[in-house]
Parts: structure tokens; C-alpha cells; sequence
């Protein structure tokens, strides 16, 4: 068929131009390749196309004035489908070329780097894939690229624009495009409109905006940018249409465009922005939305329900179970609220307490350690010399954090040679929780071994005469560790990677004695 195509296309040059003067083959030879490529006989207007008329007569095909090249080639609109040609990168003479809203797919050739003298290129409404060409950021005569809703991909080449001395008109929007915004972009100061709207672009704007004076139009909304707003966007004085939202801006820099009045009455959209991920720490929740944090208004969420809201503290820590959210506005940037996502957060009571004690010389050291977490709970320590009649001697809050370990040392011991202990644990609800009570004898012999340090991190020493082995038990009985003694001078027991707790260990000494100590891992 191609050959037919190309048969009749002779004939069509030795037809004299208006000018007298042929237009050359490599041109012509493109213009089949483009109809053959785009199922040229389904076209919607193709008068002349594969005839014996002058190529100037042929639909969209505009010539030169010596009538040698092809000067134009507009064919939008027109069911073009299939791909183009990298024979069309040929077209060298090519001032225009507009193929916009048709069907075509595959890759813009490489080749539409030739184009040195293209000044106009519209290939928007198609289904064109791939990345964009490098060498279009380059072309030194373009001035509108139009590649608008496109099915193009990867990054917007690294050095776009540069060299592109007369680029005003920039729409690369609703494609796929990924990575960050080059900086280059932003060196290009003949822009004015600059459309990026719909891609999936991250990273930051970049700090050279300001270099953007002519710019009119700056469109970056719909992709998923973040970082502080450049405080060089109020630089822009003929802006007319600034479009942020929906990206993952915060309140960090946002200052600089709320309440700005764009050329001509405009006004920037900067809202909604994208959910912030919410930070757990330990029980408690947090969020970074930027900007002075005690500027802020935080409304906590519970099941949809506004349980808190606090002013200037990011930091809430639940007290019930439930799905938690926030909202976060600035007195500064009225018009936006951010939004966080939604967590579900298990709060569990207290279901018991353990408890040790240990007498030294004059001092007696309490350790508890709760299974559950404890809701706002306040600790009491309470003390009695019967084992009946209880007084508190101090208190402690709780950290709110699951099987937390806790310590009290009571410096004000009585006569007695016996004292009893417990814990009594009062949550929010006003709900009690007693441990069981441990029996402190005063004056007993001192433990003939010591294990410090205590609390401890990484590597816990055990101290002491005749050390044969040594059993480590959880505080619900369960051996986690045990090791024979004898060829070690202090021995040393490694605990860094154990769960926080109480832990008592029991050791066996010459002549059949055990002796048992406590401690607490951290």
C-alpha cells in the first residue's frame, strides 16, 4: 500500500507549485507515514491526501513560502488513531504542529527534537504514553507546548526549559507524571503560564519561583507537593491564577498566599489539602502541620465525636478506646483546615498489678508493674504494720503505656520488724485496683549478692561470693533466661532487646543457698 502511496506522491511533485518550486521529498514522505500510521482513510476530513493535487492543497497542510517544506500541519480534532511516525521528526522546516483531541498513542518520537523552528506544538487530548522527550524543553523557538490529558509518564526531564529562550505557554497537566519539579522550570523567566495541575509530581517548589516575573497563571494542584511554601511566590506581581490545593501542603508557608489579592481580583486556592498521617508515640498522638504549633487549634475526634480542643499542644493521648482523628486550623490561614487520618487506638485497663519489695539498711524499694494500661490512673502506696490497716504514703501517675514499670522508696520507715505493702491504682473512671500485698522484714541480714545496675538498659551484673547459676523471671513467673555462674568474675547478663518490667532473679550459691533480688528493665 505503501508503495502505491508513495507512486502517487511522485506524480504529486512533478505538479508545479504556485512558487513553481517543489516541496522535498523528506517532507512528503513524512506526511504519508503520518497518514498510513493514523488510519488516514478513517480521518474525519482528508481532502487531497494520496492525491495528484499540490500538497498545499491537501487538509491541515500549510507550506513555505519558497514552497519547499511543510510549514504547518494542524490536524486536531480530525480521529487521527494509531502512533506517530519518528519520520514526522523530518518536518524540519515545521512551525506548527497541532494534532490535538484525536486517538493517538505509543511515544512522542525523539526525533520532534529537530524541530528547531517549531514555535507552536499541541498534542493534548490524546492517549500519548511514555515520557516527554527531553529535547522539547529545549526547542529554542517554542513558545506554547500544549501536552494536556495525555497518559504520559516519569519524571519532567532534568534541564526542562533551559535553552527554550521563548517558552511562554506550558501545560504538561493531567498526565502521570512523577519525581520532583526541576528547578529549571523555575529559571524560565519568559513563562507565562505554567499548567501541572493532575500529575503526581512530590517534593517541594522549588526557591527560585521568584524568578517567574512574567508568569500569569501557576497551577500545581492535584499532585502530592509538600515543604514550606517559598516566601519568593509574593514576587509574582502579574499573577492572575495561583492554584495549591490538594497536594500536602500544611500551614508552612501558607501565610504567605492567604489573604493575597492576585492582578485583575484574583484570589490563590490553596483548599483542601491532602490528610496528614498522625504520629503515635508511645500511648499518646501527634501531628506536624508546620507553622508556629502555638498559633494552632487542634480539635480532637473520637468516633466523629469532638471529645478535645486545645490550642498551641499537638500532643493528645487518648483515654478510651475508640477511632481518633484531628483538625487543625491557623488564625493565619483562615481558609484552610487540615485533616488528619484515622486511627484506632485500644485502650485497655488495668487487670492487675505485681508487686515486690526489697529491705536495704534504711530505705525499703517498691516495684510494681501493671498488665493493661493504665487510663489516667493515679498510683497510691499505701503501708501497714499489721497487714490490715493501710495508709498511703506517697503517690505516682501513671505514663498511660502498656505493662509500665514503676518504682517508690519509702525513706520513712517505721519500728515495726515487719511492714506490709500494697498498691492501689485508681483510674479515671474512679475504678480500683488493689495488688496483692508483700511483707517487708527490717533488720534481716543484707542479700549476699547485688545486681546493678538497676534500673537497667543493656547489660545487667550480678555480684557476689560463690555464684554457681541464676535463673531471670518475668513478672508472671516465666523463666526468660538462665546460665551456669561459676567461670565468671561478675557475671553479666544481657537484657537490651527485653520487653520493660519488673524481673526478679534467683541465684544459687556454694553450699546450696538461694538468694533472691529484683530489677527493673527500662
Amino acid at each position: 500500500m505503501k508503495q502505491i502511496f508513495t507512486i502517487i506522491l511522485l506524480a504529486v511533485l512533478a505538479v508545479p507549485s504556485i512558487s513553481n518550486a517543489q516541496v522535498n521529498v523528506q517532507d512528503s514522505m513524512a506526511l504519508v507515514d503520518l497518514y498510513n500510521s493514523t488510519n488516514g482513510p478513517g480521518w474525519k476530513v482528508k481532502t487531497n491526501w494520496l492525491t495528484s493535487k499540490p500538497l498545499v492543497s491537501w487538509y491541515g497542510v500549510a507550506i513555505t513560502y519558497s514552497g519547499t517544506s511543510v510549514y504547518s500541519l494542524y490536524l486536531g480534532q480530525n480521529n487521527l488513531v494509531g502512533t506517530l511516525p519518528a519520520s514526522l521528526g523530518n518536518l524540519r522546516e515545521l512551525y506548527a504542529l497541532d494534532l490535538n483531541s484525536n486517538q493517538l498513542t505509543g511515544a512522542i518520537p525523539r526525533t520532534f527534537g529537530n524541530y528547531v523552528n517549531l514555535e507552536y506544538l499541541d498534542l493534548s487530548y490524546n492517549k500519548l504514553s511514555d515520557s516527554i522527550p527531553a529535547a522539547l524543553g529545549s526547542l529554542p523557538n517554542l513558545w506554547i507546548l500544549y501536552l494536556t490529558k495525555n497518559k504520559l509518564t516519569g519524571s519532567i526531564p532534568s534541564g526542562f526549559g533551559t535553552g527554550a529562550n521563548y517558552l511562554k505557554h506550558l501545560y504538561l497537566d493531567s498526565n502521570q507524571l512523577t519525581g520532583t519539579i526541576p528547578a529549571s522550570l523555575f529559571n524560565c523567566n519568559t513563562l507565562y503560564d505554567l499548567v501541572l495541575t493532575s500529575n503526581k509530581l512530590t517534593g517541594s517548589i522549588p526557591s527560585t519561583i521568584n524568578n517567574l516575573f512574567n508568569l500569569s497563571i501557576l497551577k500545581l494542584n492535584s499532585n502530592q507537593l509538600s515543604g514550606p511554601i517559598p516566601s519568593g511566590i509574593t514576587y509574582l506581581n502579574n499573577l492572575q491564577k495561583l492554584s495549591l490545593e490538594r497536594n500536602k501542603f500544611t500551614f508552612d508557608g501558607m501565610q504567605y498566599v492567604s489573604g493575597w489579592t492576585l492582578k485583575f481580583a484574583g484570589t490563590p486556592t490553596y483548599s483542601p489539602q491532602a490528610k496528614i498521617s498522625l504520629i503515635r508515640n508511645g500511648s499518646s498522638l501527634g501531628v506536624n502541620v508546620g507553622s508556629i504549633k502555638y498559633y494552632n487549634t487542634y480539635k480532637w475526634f473520637r468516633n466523629d465525636t469532638l471529645v478535645s480542643t486545645v490550642i498551641g499542644d499537638s500532643v493528645f493521648t487518648p483515654t478510651l478506646s475508640g477511632r481518633y482523628s484531628a483538625a487543625i486550623t491557623n488564625p493565619f490561614v483562615t481558609k484552610l483546615t487540615l485533616f488528619t487520618d484515622t486511627v484506632s487506638v485500644v485502650v485497655l485497663p488495668i487487670r492487675s498489678i505485681k508487686i515486690t519489695a526489697q529491705s536495704f539498711s534504711s530505705f525499703v524499694r517498691i516495684n510494681w508493674q501493671t498488665v493493661g494500661t493504665a487510663d489516667k490512673a493515679k498510683f497510691d502506696i499505701q503501708r501497714s504494720q499489721n497487714g490490715v490497716d493501710f495508709e498511703s504514703i506517697g503517690g505516682v501517675a501513671s505514663v498511660n503505656e502498656v505493662n509500665n514499670p514503676y518504682t517508690f522508696t519509702d525513706h520513712q520507715l517505721p519500728q515495726n520488724d515487719k511492714i506490709y505493702y500494697r498498691i492501689v491504682a485508681t483510674e479515671k473512671d474512679g475504678s480500683k485496683v488493689f495488688s496483692s500485698i508483700v511483707t517487708v522484714r527490717i533488720g534481716e541480714k543484707a542479700p549476699s549478692i547485688s545486681v546493678y545496675p538497676n534500673p537497667v538498659k543493656d547489660q545487667l551484673y550480678i555480684n557476689g561470693k560463690g555464684l554457681k547459676s541464676v535463673v531471670v523471671f518475668n513478672a508472671i513467673g516465666q523463666i526468660v533466661a538462665s546460665k551456669s555462674l561459676s567461670n565468671e568474675a561478675i557475671p553479666a547478663i544481657q537484657v537490651a532487646n527485653w520487653a520493660k518490667g519488673v524481673y526478679s532473679v534467683k541465684v544459687e550459691q556454694e553450699g546450696g543457698n538461694f538468694t533472691q533480688a529484683s530489677f527493673i528493665k527500662e
